[in-house]
């Protein structure tokens, strides 16, 4: 009889360690996979913290670089020979002398290329070469001062009216000088101005309207004026 009694008891006390160690086991297992999730759920908090941060630091690469042109521009805009004008836009049903216009795009701040770590826009490129023929011009008018080719493609059709143009006796001022929108063909560009400049000639002060369409082309990185044409729209 004592021997059955050790005996169960021995069973029992097995039986009862045996179920500790599979709770142990168990108990292992789901602070294994706690940790494990835990780990995991870090980890892609810690991938989605550094994608952010690199977009953030493109972003601003891009910003600062992008704003290489444009603060040159809006200095340019300050200093009061020019401003922006965005009713000066390219019209839909309208007529054009460039007929290629119907197949242009709008060109943004996003559109241009880099150069040695500097993101150059191509919009703020076509302004500036005509905000700099047009200053260039009038020290042409009225000094003589012959830079303004440079600003200019040889043998274009805006290059024959410069080489063309009677300058004896005059002196021009601009009054106002607005820029609007700027498209893009091919390797074409085209910004919209309007123009009210005070012209004297011995003796006599003439104030003349225009709304211009400045044709570009782009060569490598450089801008060219090729042509400019009366905007009848």
């Amino acid at each position: 009889m004592k021997k059955i009694c050790i005996v169960v008891m021995i069973a029992l006390a097995l039986g009862v360690t045996g179920c500790g160690n599979k709770n142990n086991e168990n108990s292992k297992n789901l602070n294994n996979n706690k940790t494990s999730n835990v780990t995991e759920k870090e980890e892609v908090k810690d991938k989605e913290v550094e994608e952010e941060e690199k977009k953030d630091e493109t972003s601003e690469e891009k910003e600062e670089s992008r704003n290489v042109l444009k603060t040159y521009m809006d200095k340019k805009e300050k200093e009061g020979f020019f401003k922006y004008n965005l009713d000066l836009s390219f019209i839909e049903n309208g007529t054009y002398k460039y007929t290629e216009l119907k197949d242009s795009v709008e060109v943004t701040e996003e559109d241009g290329y880099k150069f040695e770590g500097d993101f150059y826009s191509n919009k703020y490129g076509a302004i500036d070469t005509v905000v700099r023929f047009n200053e260039l011009w009038l020290e042409y008018v009225n000094k003589g001062n012959t830079e303004v080719y440079n600003s200019v493609l040889k043998d274009s059709e805006a290059y024959k009216d410069i080489k063309s143009f009677n300058r004896n006796g005059l002196k021009e001022e601009f009054k106002t000088f607005e820029i609007g929108e700027v498209r893009n063909f091919n390797d074409y560009y085209y910004v919209w101005t309007h123009e009210v400049i005070e012209e004297s000639r011995n003796g006599e002060v003439t104030l003349r309207e225009y709304n211009w369409i400045y044709k570009l082309q782009k060569k490598e990185m450089d801008f060219y004026l090729v042509d400019f044409t009366r905007d009848k729209n």
